[in-house]
């Protein structure tokens, strides 16, 4: 076997540790793998017709190659993740209503709240929705994907859904709203490289005001009364600024001082340092832990919120569900224990 095949598939294999299928299928550590692998290029060494070939390193060098390198800093990355990103909660997100309410209706506020409804169920990322500081001006060049098309979602990316599954137009949608009973998102580009993932959403006719379905409606129609549904390429998070009178383009720093505002009145939080740990990605962590408190199973949670791998457990730490359902757990089994106590 040439260096370059043994070389890659070291690094399949890595990969296939990395990715949990240890004995028992547990998580393992980088370093655990890096001594796996240096077992595994001593044992090849009994047999190999290369004298001194170490099946890890292309020929003449002494280092790792870089296709397994690149997996184990991968991996030492993803361990040395600091417990630092708060997530964004229902809690939070009622009081976010709450405190919008008597906002303009295009105000940035207003369509902050808006989007973060929208975007809290699919779980976003940043990219997906809004834009850089640098390009709140829409005038600016958006954050743009690799088929250098706009990233965040545009006015295509949108499908309303009758209750029969039939494709709902968007002016019949904003002028019909109640026929409308889904929405379908895609994802034309993604981190997990399933590019043009499509996900449905229903109705929430129990919760109105954390309905996502109603507020693509209210989204679409103020693109359609600011800019315009041709407008194919302008990102759709937008609000009205009202001092300068024009449209401008929802930015990732207008979205963090909404996140943090929410959360200072919230949980009385002003520490600077404290607040810090609430950012736009808080909204993707929030949904993680919210279906990880509701039981959900884990290929749920990665299927739900598109993540090809389990680094959705990175952000599922420290939960408040976990310590009221282990304070529980002590207390149902020291209840069992003086239940068999009382009869003696």
């Amino acid at each position: 076997m040439s260096d370059t095949a043994l070389v890659y598939l070291l690094a399949c294999y890595t990969a296939f540790l990395a990715t949990g299928h240890a004995i028992g299928l547990k998580s393992i550590k980088s370093g655990t793998i890096d001594g796996y692998l240096l077992t595994i290029a001593k044992f090849l060494k009994n047999f190999d017709e290369k004298v001194d070939r170490d099946a890890r390193m292309f020929s003449g060098s002494q280092v790792i190659a870089p296709p397994i390198k690149k997996v184990i800093e991968e991996m030492k990355r993803f361990e040395k993740q600091p417990n630092r990103r708060e997530p964004w909660t229902l809690q939070l997100q009622s009081r976010l209503v709450k405190e919008t309410e008597d906002e303009p209706a295009d105000s940035l506020a207003k369509s902050g709240c808006q989007w973060f409804i929208v975007v809290f169920p699919a779980g976003c990322r940043r990219i997906e929705w809004c834009q850089p500081y640098a390009s709140r001006d829409p005038s600016k060049v958006p954050d743009l994907n690799a088929a250098k098309d706009t990233y965040a979602f545009c006015v295509d990316d949108i499908q309303f859904l009758g209750a029969s599954h039939s494709r709902i137009s968007k002016p019949h949608a904003i002028d019909h709203r109640q026929e409308v009973r889904y929405v379908e998102l895609t994802f034309r580009m993604q981190k997990n490289g399933i590019n043009g993932e499509v996900k449905r959403y229903a109705r929430n006719r129990t919760t109105p005001s954390l309905d996502a379905v109603e507020h693509w409606i209210v989204i679409i129609e103020r693109f359609h009364r600011l800019v315009g549904l041709e407008e194919k390429q302008r990102p759709l998070a937008i609000y009205y600024d009202y001092d300068k009178k024009k449209v401008q383009n929802i930015c990732s720093d207008d979205s963090k001082r909404l996140l943090q505002n929410t959360v200072r009145l919230e949980y009385g939080i002003t520490d600077i340092k404290d607040l810090s740990k609430w950012t736009n990605h808080s909204i993707r962590v929030g949904m993680a832990c919210l279906l990880q408190a509701q039981g959900k199973a884990g290929d749920y949670i990665q299927r739900v919120l598109r993540w090809r791998s389990e680094t959705w457990k990175l952000y599922t730490r420290n939960l408040w569900s976990e310590s009221i359902d282990l304070s529980n757990t002590m207390t149902n089994e020291m209840e069992s224990i003086n239940d068999l106590l009382s009869a003696y």
